[in-house]
């Protein structure tokens, strides 16, 4: 706990996924535990359309953010890339524009999007993430038939302190992220979607 901010990583033990607290000083444990949640992706699957991924959690307004300007910049014209929320918020959490500024991201103007109006418009996913907390009762699902992963992290909003403190907290999570994304495990998304590379 530092500046009441509870960081937290993801430990697997047979074959589950188990939380633990870990100190914020502690090396990023993210980029080796995020598994996929259904079978593996056959080869014939890999195809030179696009994937399209969508990447889901409650506001839309930080995680998901963050990991929809990671992965276009990874995955480049290989994949068709989105975010959305259950329950959007009305802009993009400003300390996240911050920080991925500081990244060469620029996220003063994206719009959070619910993920129900994506369902209405049609929308179709070969991918969808979840990166929301294991502790949040409300993480949304995104219905039809598609290979879904889930990477819990913790949520900008909830940073405490002064507001270099909750800066550097945010960035924590900004840099879970990305190395989740940039550089991932042989089981971990980026690698199994054949987006690496």
């Amino acid at each position: 706990m530092v500046g009441g901010f509870d960081n937290r990583s993801m430990f697997r033990r047979d074959g589950l996924c188990h939380e633990a607290k870990v100190s914020l000083k502690a090396p990023c444990l993210f980029a080796a535990f995020g598994r996929v949640l259904s079978q593996a992706i056959p080869e014939e699957d890999l195809m030179s359309d696009p994937l399209k991924v969508l990447i889901i959690c409650r506001h839309n307004s930080g995680r998901s953010q963050i990991a929809e300007a990671y992965l276009k910049m990874l995955a480049g014209d290989r994949a068709d890339v989105a975010s959305a929320g259950l329950e959007p918020a009305g802009t993009v959490n400003p300390l996240v524009v911050e920080v991925m500024r500081e990244e060469g991201f620029d996220l003063s103007q994206k719009k959070p999007q619910s993920v129900f109006e994506l369902f209405k418009q049609g929308r179709l996913f070969d991918h969808v993430i979840t990166v929301c907390s294991d502790t949040e009762q409300q993480c949304p699902l995104f219905p039809g038939i598609t290979r879904r992963w889930h990477m819990p992290f913790p949520d900008p909003s909830r940073a405490t302190g002064t507001r270099e403190e909750k800066l550097a907290q945010v960035r924590i999570i900004r840099d879970m992220i990305k190395t989740w994304l940039l550089n991932p495990g042989p089981d971990d998304f980026a690698s199994k979607a054949g987006l690496l590379g």
